[in-house]
């Protein structure tokens, strides 16, 4: 192989028809695959989870491919495309749970993708993908990190005292990453009085503040669910919520993070672990998490 090591270069060429995601079509090819290896092979975040990542793909359950099957399309869609269909780098699909790395959105017009922002997109998808195929196993890893990042979160947003065990309100969370339809004002509902029951007793605010901050923080959970579009123009109107989501972050893993907007945090436990994937791709938790996927059934 020639290419640059920093770089992993792919032209879609070659390409068949692999998957059909909610009406996009997308295609692959065997030498993608080889070629998308050795990206995790030439990066220093990846160079430790090659096998990991090779177990995935042969599983399927990981497929790096395009939406353009061909050179002329691949241009058009980087010259003409709508941005919101070029910002999706790589995404975990819920039904079929099954992680997809799109090459094209992540590469140059020359065919050239940065191997670490190649192995940085995909880790983050596959955290998704562990939690989504084996929660429970997920949780075992994750639950001590996830203490952590909530009890930071909740101490800032509701003026904590001190921190309950928070185990129940961490298990609720993860339950809204299934594939199941669920009755989304009662599981609101039901989680609103877990958050006043488990934190009143230990919030320094008055009961009318205290109230209107939980009705804030649930409200925004609504709009997330029943209209993202929605949510997106009234994120500023939610500032202080995801602004402590951020910050927690730092006071959890000891580095900002810059490589999301924080909102999924929360409705998804996973989506810590993606960050973390990101910030420290080298923690022993984010192996450990990629083996409960490659080695499981």
């Amino acid at each position: 192989m020639t290419e640059n090591v920093q770089e992993l270069f792919a032209p879609p060429i070659g390409l068949k028809l692999v998957d059909v995601v909610d009406g996009m079509k997308l295609y692959s090819s065997a030498k993608l695959f080889k070629k998308f290896l050795f990206a995790f092979e030439k990066s220093s975040r990846g160079s430790d989870k090659v096998d990991l990542i090779d177990k995935l793909m042969k599983k399927g359950l990981l497929i790096p491919c395009f939406k353009s099957k061909g050179t002329l399309g691949f241009l058009k869609q980087k010259f003409f495309g709508s941005q919101d269909s070029k910002a999706i780098l790589g995404m975990y699909h819920l039904e079929n749970k099954r992680v997809y790395v799109l090459i094209d959105n992540n590469s140059t017009i020359f065919g050239t993708s940065s191997n670490d922002e190649i192995v940085s997109t995909t880790l983050h998808e596959c955290m998704h993908l562990a939690a989504g195929k084996n929660m429970k196993q997920f949780l075992k890893v994750m639950m001590p990190t996830l203490r952590k990042y909530y009890s930071e979160l909740f101490t800032e947003i509701f003026s904590l005292k001190s921190v309950p065990n928070i185990d129940e309100i961490i298990y609720h969370i993860a339950s809204y990453e299934s594939a199941e339809t669920v009755n989304t004002n009662k599981k609101l509902t039901q989680y609103y009085n877990m958050l006043y029951d488990t934190f009143k007793p230990q919030t320094k605010l008055e009961e009318t503040p205290f109230r209107l901050q939980l009705q804030n923080y649930i409200v925004s959970m609504k709009i997330f669910f029943v209209s993202f579009p929605s949510f997106v123009r009234s994120y500023r109107k939610w500032q202080s919520i995801f602004i402590e989501l951020n910050h927690a972050y730092t006071k959890t893993f000891g580095k900002r993070n810059t490589y999301t907007s924080p909102f999924q945090e929360l409705v998804s436990v996973s989506e810590v672990a993606c960050v973390m994937a990101e910030m420290i791709s080298k923690d022993s938790r984010v192996k450990s998490i990629l083996k409960i996927v490659a080695q499981g059934d």
